[in-house]
């Protein structure tokens, strides 16, 4: 009894890690896609400007692409260093990331918008027609950049409406910020810093209420290679 009991729980266990890892595959409900290359035919990888070019490349005109490893040796994609074109090598990752998900920072970092969405792919196999590489077979999807050491984009942190008035945020582990383009025209009217992980923003003057912007100012934090948006709002 002993030994049935036994056996009957390792393949108790066995069952339980092999449901696990089919539930966690990252590619299980991802769109199966073949990419000709643009001798034949030009594919599209989704709403990206990404083809494979007569080389057998992936190219974009647009676009960033970044390797990220292989399926057995998953790397972080390098966001310094992002690229037009790309050698597409079966059982390789990429990420495909929209210019406009991006901001550089003044120690020239760059980072990608919290919430933007990009395509994670893998290439499966080469599609060969008399010994020539036609396209690759791709299994792509769309992911979201998630960051819980972040606050949400847009989060309200305060408001002033005098001089001397002071807004003070914990950030946390945050390296730097960027203004955004309101808060950059009337910059001179407030002191900024960030020290310890707290953010201090106190208005030092009031904002051009007739020729410039005001209302409520965006300021970018970047922790790592993502970034998030914080709002604080200047009365009438």
């Amino acid at each position: 009894m002993y030994k049935y009991l036994k056996y009957s729980y390792i393949l108790f266990l066995l069952c339980l890690v092999s449901c696990s890892s089919d539930d966690t595959d990252e590619f299980q409900d991802a769109v199966t896609l073949n990419v000709m290359n643009e001798v034949n035919g030009k594919t599209i990888i989704g709403n990206s400007d990404v083809y494979l070019n007569k080389n057998n490349n992936f190219q974009s005109e647009s676009w960033y692409i970044a390797p990220a490893g292989t399926l057995d040796k998953e790397t972080q994609p390098d966001l310094v260093s992002l690229i037009r074109e790309a050698s597409a090598e079966p059982n390789h990752l990429y990420c495909l990331y929209n210019p406009g998900s991006f901001i550089t920072f003044r120690s020239g970092e760059k980072a990608i918008y919290l919430g933007s969405e990009y395509y994670k792919l893998v290439v499966e196999s080469n599609i060969s027609s008399n010994d020539l590489i036609q396209g690759v077979k791709v299994k792509y999807k769309r992911m979201i950049v998630s960051d819980n050491r972040l606050p949400a984009k847009d989060t309200m942190i305060g408001s002033m409406a005098n001089v001397g008035d002071e807004i003070s945020y914990n950030v946390g582990n945050v390296i730097e910020y960027a203004l955004g383009e309101a808060l950059s025209y009337n910059r001179d009217c407030f002191d900024i810093k960030l020290n310890n992980g707290v953010l201090t923003i106190i208005q030092k003057k009031p904002v051009d209420k007739t020729h410039g912007p005001y209302g409520d100012y965006k300021i970018f934090i970047r922790s790592g290679n993502v970034f998030t948006s914080l709002a604080f709002q200047v009365g009438v």
